[in-house]
């Protein structure tokens, strides 16, 4: 509840503080805190409700029209830059999460190949195997880094201005595409190999165990992102 008042005082920091303008302040904060509230009890977390209220906020030139103060020039880089601003923290949290899991995902592609080598008799298929499981998983975590640092590089342009609050607003949806991009690749690999080891191989029943492998990656992926 305080990052939405927070959020709130933000944006009409840059506005005259006339008895219209605040009493407007008043209703929007009520609106959106009860619209938090219900997104709640739907079962929303709360950084996924928080962006849906947000998002649904609309903008300042909106509110400006509404209290006729079109010829007030409003400062846009008024927006205070500083850690307690939630939607800095909130983009720091989920830039840092998504280094993270890049760097995991190199991780995995490189042990993994170490892996396959030391469980498997090495032939053909298996050095396939091999680069197959290298290249998907540190081409994801290239992914992620080259994906984080554009939006890092954004967000720093933007977190200075009303307009550029849209990419942040725009967040949570873009992390679910990458999730689903991702966890997408993931499976089509896995079942690639356990297809791969029980046709060539015959390792129908040591090979299910890639599955819950996959599962543990996928899960790592959807808590960091």
């Amino acid at each position: 509840m305080e990052k939405i008042r927070v959020f709130v005082d933000n944006v009409f920091s840059g506005l005259p503080k006339t008895k219209e303008v605040i009493d407007m302040k008043r209703d929007i904060l009520s609106n959106m805190e009860e619209h938090y509230l219900e997104l709640i009890k739907q079962g929303k977390d709360e950084d996924s409700a928080f962006g849906i209220v947000v998002s649904e906020f609309g903008s300042i030139e909106d509110i400006r029209r509404e209290l006729n103060l079109d010829e007030i020039l409003y400062n846009e880089s008024n927006l205070p830059i500083d850690e307690d601003n939630p939607m800095i923290s909130y983009f720091q949290r989920k830039f840092r999460n998504g280094i993270i899991a890049g760097v995991v995902c190199c991780i995995i592609g490189v042990f993994g190949t170490a892996v396959i080598y030391e469980i498997f008799y090495y032939n053909y298929l298996v050095e396939a195997m091999q680069i197959a499981w290298f290249s998907v998983f540190v081409c994801i975590g290239v992914i992620l880094f080259i994906y984080w640092g554009m939006e890092k590089d954004r967000f720093e342009k933007s977190c200075g201005s009303l307009n550029g609050m849209e990419a942040f607003q725009e967040a949570p949806m873009k992390n679910k595409k990458m999730k689903g991009i991702i966890n997408g690749i993931l499976w089509q690999l896995t079942v690639l190999i356990y297809l791969l080891m029980g046709f060539f191989m015959g390792l129908w029943h040591p090979g299910w165990i890639i599955f819950i492998i996959s599962a543990i990656i996928s899960s790592v992926i959807n808590a960091f992102l």
